[in-house]
């Protein structure tokens, strides 16, 4: 058995936001039930958009969230469960959003670019116009 004295239960997982952050109980020769001692605040998931493009905006229900990191990826931290809607913003470029109801055990699918602005020019050759 566990011996005698003061411990720290601290939850471990890095994908949930729990409170409180740990909970110091003290153990004796009797067993111990501790209850409800931690409730689930919120929690945390991780998507990507089909490209590559740092810096990506990310908002949730209008609000801007996150960003993405160099690979597409982005995480939003402290979801609550419920229907919500994820768009991205970045300068020339427009995208589909995803909405629908988010739980802890959701997968959130890739967003994807619908429309991109290029710049540039065009130089078309032919013998026939010289």
């Amino acid at each position: 058995g566990l011996p005698s004295g003061e411990y720290d239960i601290v939850p471990v997982n890095s994908n949930l936001l729990v409170s409180p952050s740990s909970k110091r109980v003290h153990v004796n020769s009797k067993s111990l039930q501790l209850g409800n001692i931690f409730s689930i605040d919120g929690f945390k998931l991780s998507g990507r958009i089909n490209a590559k493009i740092a810096g990506i905006s990310i908002y949730l229900d209008e609000k801007k969230v996150s960003e993405t990191d160099k690979y597409g990826e982005y995480s939003i931290n402290n979801l609550k469960e419920g229907k919500h809607k994820i768009t991205a913003k970045y300068d020339g470029y427009e995208f589909t959003s995803i909405q629908s109801f988010i739980n802890m055990e959701s997968s959130l699918p890739s967003i994807n670019i619908k429309k991109a602005r290029v710049c540039g020019s065009i130089s078309i050759y032919s013998p026939e116009l010289k």
